[in-house]
C-alpha cells in the first residue's frame, strides 16, 4: 500500500512549507517557487481531461494579473506562501480557470491571505458540468423594468430596457432548464439580496454581478443533481460564503475530488465513503468475525456464506477530511441563514477534524 495523499487545502496552523520557500510572496518569481512545490498536489486535484501544464500556467497568469491590479491601486502585494499554496489547490479542486476572460474564478487578497473564489460564471460552470441542464442563467431586475415571473409555470418574460438599467436594482432571479425541459426558478428581492452583501471590493465595484451570483448560489441549493455533484457545488458555495466573511480556509477540501467527467463518460466510480466521526484517524480494516458456538445435535450446520468477489473498487488510497461542527450553538464561528439553519461553521478550538482512510 502506497503513501496516502495529503489534503488539498490544509489549515494554516497545521501545515508548514519547506524552509527554502519564502515566507512572504510579493513577486511572480516567488510565486513560481511556491507553485513548484505545489505542482504535484495541484495536478492530482484537477478534474480528468484538464490540461495540467495549461492550468499551472493559468495560476501564474492569475497571480500576475492580481499583482498588476494591486500596483495600479497602489496597494501592497504581500501574501503568505501557505495561502498561495492553498489558493492554488482550491482552484484545482473546483477545476475553474483563475485567470480566464469570462471571470470564472479569481485570486482575491484578504490582508496578507490569498484566497481563490469562484465567480458567477465559475459557479454556473459547475452546474452545467453535471450534464443535467441545458441552460442556467441569473439576471438582476432594475426599477422600471417590466418583468413577468410565473412561479407556477417557472417562466420569465424580461424585455430589456436599457434606460431603466441606469436606475436602482430591485431584485434578481435565476432560471435553470434541465435537458428534459423541466424548469427551476428562484427569485430574491432587494432586501434579501442586501442581507448577503459584504464590504468587499467585488461588492463595491460590481454590485450587479454579485447580486446575480447571490441568487445563483441560493438557487443551486434546490437544483436536482446527483449526490456527488451536490457535494462539489455545495463546497463551492460554502467556501465562497466563508471567504467573504473574511475567515480564510473555512472549508477544508479533500485532494481526492469527485470526478464528474468520469461519470459523464460512463466510467464506473467507487462508492463514496461516509466520513468517520472518530477524532483519531485509523485505517479501515475488516471486522473480526464473532466466535460462534458449535452447533448442537438438534441444530443443522449452516453452510458457510460466500464472500463477495473483489471487483477492484476502493483499492486506491483515499483520505477524506471534513470539518465537523463543534456543537456549541453560541459559538462565534457559526453562521446561519434566515431560518436559523447552520450554513457555515468556521474552524474553532473546539472543532474536530474527521479523518478516514480507505484502502
Amino acid at each position: 500500500m502506497g503513501k496516502k495523499p495529503e489534503t488539498a487545502v490544509a489549515k494554516h496552523d497545521e501545515q508548514t512549507l519547506p524552509e527554502a520557500i519564502p515566507k512572504v510572496i510579493s513577486t511572480a518569481k516567488a510565486f513560481e517557487t511556491v507553485m513548484q512545490y505545489s505542482k504535484t498536489k495541484v495536478i492530482n486535484s484537477l478534474p480528468s481531461g484538464m490540461d495540467k501544464e495549461w492550468f499551472m500556467a493559468r495560476l501564474s497568469a492569475a497571480f500576475a494579473r492580481l499583482q498588476a491590479k494591486l500596483a495600479v491601486d497602489n496597494k501592497p502585494c504581500n501574501f503568505t506562501a501557505l495561502s498561495c499554496h492553498e489558493a492554488a489547490l482550491t482552484a484545482a479542486y473546483f477545476g475553474v480557470d483563475p485567470a480566464g476572460s469570462l471571470n470564472s474564478g479569481f485570486f482575491v487578497p484578504y490582508g496578507n491571505i490569498l484566497q481563490f473564489q469562484c465567480g458567477y460564471n465559475g459557479l454556473r460552470e459547475l452546474v452545467m458540468r453535471t450534464g443535467y441542464f441545458q441552460s442556467v442563467e441569473s439576471q438582476v431586475v432594475y426599477e422600471g423594468e417590466k418583468v413577468e415571473l410565473d412561479l407556477a409555470t417557472k417562466t420569465v418574460k424580461h424585455p430589456v430596457d436599457f434606460a431603466a438599467r441606469k436606475g436602482e436594482i430591485v431584485g434578481a432571479y435565476m432560471l435553470a432548464v434541465r435537458t428534459d425541459g423541466s424548469r427551476y426558478l428562484e427569485i430574491m428581492s432587494k432586501n434579501e439580496l442586501d442581507k448577503a452583501k459584504r464590504n468587499t471590493p467585488a461588492w463595491r465595484d460590481w454590485p450587479g454581478e454579485m447580486y446575480r451570483k447571490t441568487v445563483l448560489k441560493r438557487g443551486c441549493k434546490h437544483l436536482p443533481v446527483s449526490s456527488q455533484d451536490r457535494r462539489l457545488i455545495d463546497k463551492a458555495v460554502e467556501h465562497d460564503n466563508a471567504v467573504e466573511s473574511r475567515y480564510p480556509n473555512a472549508v477544508n477540501i479533500e485532494a481526492e475530488r469527485v470526478d464528474l467527467v468520469d461519470r459523464l463518460t460512463g466510467a464506473k466510480q467507487a462508492p463514496e465513503a461516509e466520513p468517520d466521526l472518530q477524532p483519531d484517524p485509523k485505517p479501515i480494516t475488516e471486522p473480526e468475525a464473532p466466535e460462534q458456538a458449535p452447533p448442537s445435535d438438534t441444530q443443522e450446520a449452516q453452510p458457510p456464506k460466500k464472500e463477495k468477489p473483489d471487483i477492484g473498487w476502493g483499492k486506491k488510497p483515499k483520505r477524506i477530511f471534513d470539518p465537523v461542527w463543534c456543537g456549541d450553538a453560541k459559538c462565534s464561528n457559526v453562521f446561519t441563514d434566515d431560518n436559523g439553519e447552520l450554513k457555515v461553521h468556521v474552524p474553532c478550538e473546539k472543532m474536530v477534524d474527521c479523518k478516514k482512510e480507505q484502502v
